[in-house]
C-alpha cells in the first residue's frame, strides 16, 4: 500500500497599497461674480481679488496625502530591509531553518515565472547580484523539491525513520551543501524524536525508571545544547510521563512529583494544582457520560410505551437533572 507525503506552506506578508489623490482642475474652482457691473460704468484699472478659500483648502490638503505616500514607501522599504536581514541571518545559521523563509516567498511565486514574481523583484533591490542569483536557484530547486516530494511514493512497510531518510536523500540531491542551512533544525528535531521513540518502545522495558528518565534527560539536553528553542519544558515533561505508563498509580504519582520539580522548578506546585483540577474534570465528565448512556437506554425502552409529548417532557426533565447533578455551576 502506498501513500504520498505532502508539505504545507506559509504565506508571505503582503505589502500595503499606495493611494493617489488628484486635485480638482482650476476651471472647476472658479467663482461667479455676485454683482456684475453695468457696461456704462467705469472700471478701475486694477482690482484686488480676494484669496479663494476653496483653493487654499485644496493646497493644504495635499500635505497629509503626500506624507501618507512617503510613509507608505518608507514602510515598504523597511519591510524589504527586514526580509533581507532575516534571509542573511538564516543563511548563516547552522543548523538552519531557511526553508520556512523560502517557503513564504515560494508561495507567492509558485504559479508564475520567476522573472514576473514581484516579491522577488522587490527583494532584488536590496540583494547583491550573487545573493539574488543564489536565491533564484533556491526557488527553482524548491519548486522541483515540492513537485518530487508530492510524487514520492513510500511503502507502509517502511518505518517512520526509513521514510524520513528518503526525504532527506531527496533534499540532499536537490540542495547539496545548503541542505542543512534549509532543513538542519528539522533534521535535528526529527533525530531527537526518533531517539525518544526508540527509548520508549525498545529500551525502556529493560531499564529501571531512574535509568529511563536519565536517558531521556540526556537526549533532551543534547537537543537544547544544539538548538535551545526546539523543545519546551512542558513538551519535555510530557515525554517523561510516557515512560511511567507501566507503573502502579502510587509509584507513578511519586515519580511525577519529582518530574514536576525537575522541569518546572518553582512553578511545580501550580502545575500540580492544574493537573489535579484537570483530573477532577475528567472524572466528572466520565461519570456524566456513563450516566447519560444509562439514561438514554432507559428512555429508549419507554419511547414505544408513552405518547411522544409525554416522553419528550420526561426525557428533557431527566436530562436537565443529570446535567445539574454533574455540572451545577
Amino acid at each position: 500500500m502506498k501513500n504520498k507525503l505532502g508539505v504545507a506552506g506559509l504565506t508571505l506578508l503582503a505589502v500595503s497599497a499606495m493611494f493617489w489623490w488628484q486635485p480638482p482642475a482650476a476651471d472647476d474652482l472658479t467663482m461667479d461674480d455676485p454683482s456684475p457691473v453695468p457696461a456704462t460704468q467705469h472700471q478701475p484699472a486694477t482690482t484686488v481679488t480676494p484669496a479663494d478659500p476653496m483653493q487654499s483648502a485644496t493646497t493644504m490638503a495635499l500635505v497629509p496625502e503626500e506624507e501618507s505616500l512617503v510613509s507608505t514607501r518608507e514602510r515598504k522599504a523597511e519591510q524589504l530591509r527586514q526580509q533581507v536581514s532575516e534571509y542573511r541571518r538564516l543563511h548563516q545559521a547552522q543548523p538552519g531553518n531557511l526553508q520556512a523563509w523560502l517557503d513564504r516567498l515560494w508561495q507567492q511565486c509558485r504559479d508564475i515565472e520567476a522573472s514576473k514574481c514581484q516579491p522577488l523583484a522587490d527583494l532584488a533591490s536590496e540583494l547583491s547580484s550573487a545573493e539574488l542569483a543564489e536565491l533564484q536557484r533556491l526557488l527553482k530547486n524548491y519548486q522541483q523539491y515540492q513537485q518530487q516530494l508530492s510524487q514520492l511514493t513510500m511503502s507502509t512497510d517502511l518505518t517512520s525513520l526509513q521514510r524520513f531518510e528518503q526525504v532527506k536523500t531527496l533534499r540532499q540531491q536537490l540542495f547539496g551543501a545548503l541542505t542543512e542551512t534549509l532543513f538542519g533544525q528539522e533534521h535535528q528535531y526529527a533525530a531527537y524524536q526518533f531517539a525518544v521513540q526508540d527509548l520508549q518502545d525498545n529500551e525502556a522495558p529493560h531499564l529501571s525508571v531512574s535509568q529511563r528518565l536519565d536517558k531521556l534527560a540526556q537526549l533532551q539536553q543534547q537537543l537544547r545544547s544544539a538548538e535551545p528553542g526546539l523543545i519546551s519544558p512542558d513538551s519535555a515533561y510530557q515525554q517523561a510521563l510516557l515512560l511511567l505508563g507501566d507503573l502502579p498509580p502510587a509509584e507513578r504519582a511519586d515519580w511525577q512529583q519529582q518530574l514536576r520539580a525537575r522541569y518546572f522548578g518553582k512553578d511545580a506546585a501550580a502545575v500540580e494544582a492544574f493537573e489535579t483540577l484537570q483530573h477532577q474534570q475528567q472524572v466528572r465528565m466520565q461519570a456524566y457520560q456513563t450516566e447519560l448512556l444509562q439514561l438514554e437506554q432507559h428512555f429508549a425502552t419507554l419511547k414505544s410505551q408513552q405518547a411522544d409529548a409525554s416522553w419528550q417532557h420526561q426525557y428533557a426533565q431527566a436530562l436537565t437533572a443529570l446535567r445539574l447533578k454533574h455540572f451545577p455551576d
